[in-house]
């Protein structure tokens, strides 16, 4: 934005004061304006947002969260710029769930959580089969925190937030994956997303055996032949096997922000699926410069 096109404060207030008015195309108009002023015009809409007039109220309010949501976008891009591996899936499951909301979501209550996981994990490191160690899993992750998928799928938004998920222990069966996975490696396991369609579950290896385990249904062990008939039910493209091979953490944030953008499907979320859409090439950048 150049020193010319820069409003003064009677211009900011003027399209303020325009979004109640009667005309959508006058409102929708005054929106886009305010946005593309960005935090010049943020002082008057938090101001508007005490104002008597329900329609001006209610229209510095989505101003307000669509800039919101722009500024949390644009911090998280900056931090997955670089990250790697564990950093990059922990910044990256924080940092979707702080979009819009960043003054919600305590981190420290993330991180506490995760180690509280890691730490019960870790006893499994000493187990010497397979199966052993995919039962301590399910034991800590479903028996003892509660962790499981949840029924509402794309209808409830706190599905995706990893705050909301450790804290209500129900969640989408990507965000599940990305606990296990950032949990279970703090703890010394060999833990992998494995992507299937719109569904992700984890691979354990023990060095002597790999298997199949599912975090939405309770840690449960799944075959090979379960996974490619869920695959072939799909109706996907390209042969089935193809899902089957394990992915890295860009792949399961990837997914991730497939759902954040799924769950915010109503008109006035646009802002939301903007930023899942932004944050997705931001991964694509990463992959090919890789």
């Amino acid at each position: 934005m150049s020193l010319d096109s820069l409003p003064d404060r009677s211009s900011i207030r003027a399209a303020v004061t325009l979004l109640g008015d009667e005309d959508p195309k006058v409102r929708r108009a005054c929106a886009r304006q305010l946005l593309a002023w960005g935090e010049l015009a943020r002082e008057a809409l938090e101001i508007a947002e005490r104002e008597p007039e329900p329609r001006v109220r209610a229209g510095a309010r989505r101003v307000l969260l669509a800039l919101d949501v722009r500024r949390d976008t644009e911090r998280l891009a900056a931090r997955l710029v670089g990250a790697e591996d564990l950093a990059l899936l922990e910044e990256g499951v924080l940092g979707v769930a702080a979009i819009g909301r960043s003054r919600l979501v305590e981190a420290d209550f993330v991180r506490a959580r995760l180690a509280d996981l890691a730490a019960d994990l870790r006893p499994a490191a000493d187990e010497r089969s397979a199966a052993a160690v995919a039962r301590h899993l399910a034991a800590v992750f479903t028996g003892r925190h509660g962790l499981a998928g949840s029924d509402a799928f794309y209808e409830d938004r706190d599905n995706v937030r990893i705050d909301r998920v450790l804290a209500r222990g129900r969640g989408l069966s990507a965000v599940l994956a990305a606990v296990w996975v950032i949990a279970g490696r703090r703890a010394g396991l060999a833990l992998t997303p494995v992507r299937l369609p719109e569904w992700f579950v984890v691979r354990l290896d023990t060095g002597g055996r790999r298997v199949l385990l599912d975090p939405f249904h309770g840690g449960r062990t799944v075959t090979r032949a379960d996974c490619l008939r869920y695959v072939r039910n799909a109706t996907v493209r390209g042969p089935a096997s193809a899902w089957l091979a394990d992915v890295d953490e860009r792949v399961l944030l990837a997914g991730i922000l497939h759902g954040f953008a799924r769950v915010h499907h109503r008109a006035d979320e646009q802002p939301f699926r903007d930023a899942a859409r932004r944050l997705s090439r931001v991964l694509r950048a990463a992959w090919r410069s890789t």
